[in-house]
């Protein structure tokens, strides 16, 4: 699967364990968007704590709020997939969904951030059946740790499907 550049090697794969552990993720739930953030603007988008920890690759999302109308923000996971870019709404594992996804099924156009680029028009898509199970084979190739976020809820972790629009 090399749409992901897993870098499987011992190191990356003990840090990764690491950090789906109870009590660091426990930390990294409130912690690591804020680090993250913080790196990234330092960085001009270019690189994340996550990228660099994990080995996942890190997107801004801009969605607009499903009550409030304003634009939001939110650092994610964002899985290439042929064109388009997959993010999950695991939440970490939480027995509810983020916020970003109630926003992407309130109004699926959204922008999306990569590696530093500006921001492109992206349309979202709620994933299922197949396509979903192929893609959840990719997510949990690029990161072992969303298969323990499923473990963790009794909810369905939507797959959302980011298009570029533009």
């Amino acid at each position: 699967m090399p749409a992901v550049d897993r870098r499987t090697s011992l190191v990356r794969r003990t840090v990764q364990w690491i950090a789906d552990s109870d009590s660091v993720r426990s930390f990294a739930i409130p912690f690591m968007h804020r680090l993250d953030g913080w790196i990234l603007e330092a960085s001009g988008g270019s690189v994340s704590a996550t990228e660099v920890c994990l080995g996942i690759p890190i997107v801004t999302l801009t969605t607009t709020g499903a009550k409030s109308g304003q634009e939001r923000s939110s650092i994610l996971t964002g899985i290439p997939d042929g064109g388009s870019t997959v993010v999950i709404a695991s939440n970490f594992g939480q027995d509810h969904y983020p916020s970003w996804y109630y926003n992407l099924k309130a109004n699926p156009e959204a922008m999306l951030s990569t590696g530093g680029r500006p921001p492109e028009p992206h349309h979202a898509t709620v994933l299922g059946g197949s396509e979903w199970d192929r893609v959840w084979d990719l997510v949990v190739w690029s990161y072992p740790g969303y298969a323990s976020y499923r473990e963790r809820t009794d909810r369905p972790i939507p797959l959302v499907r980011l298009v570029p629009s533009g």
